[in-house]
C-alpha cells in the first residue's frame, strides 16, 4: 500500500540526509501531539482552533518539505527502476510509478 511504498522512499532518502530524517521525525512528532490534542478536545467536549491551528501550520511546513524530497527522489529512482524491470521482463513489459 501507499504507506509501505512512502516508508520505503523514506528510508532510503534518511539513510543519506540527516535534515529529512530529522523533518520526518519531528513531522511524527508533531502529529501525534495534534492527535492527542484532538482526541483530548473530544473527551472534554471542547474544542481550541488557535491551538491546532498551530501543529496545522507545523504539519504544513514540514510536510511540504518532505514532499518535495520526495517527488525529487522520485526522479532519480524511477529510471533506475524501469531499467531493472526492464531487465526483469527482458523487455516485454513496460512499467511506471507516479508520485
Amino acid at each position: 500500500g501507499s504507506e509501505t511504498r512512502r516508508k520505503f522512499i523514506d528510508g532510503v532518502i534518511s539513510q543519506s540526509d540527516n535534515k529529512y530524517l530529522n523533518n520526518l521525525i519531528n513531522y511524527g512528532k508533531i502529529l501525534a501531539q495534534r492527535n492527542s490534542l484532538l482526541k483530548y478536545f473530544a473527551a472534554n467536549n471542547s474544542f481550541d482552533r488557535d491551538t491546532l491551528s498551530i501543529y496545522d501550520m507545523q504539519l504544513e511546513e514540514l510536510g511540504n518539505g518532505l514532499y518535495l524530497k520526495r517527488k525529487e527522489f522520485m526522479k532519480t529512482f524511477i529510471p533506475i527502476f524501469q531499467k531493472r524491470y526492464e531487465t526483469i521482463s527482458n523487455g516485454r513489459e513496460d512499467v511506471s510509478i507516479v508520485y
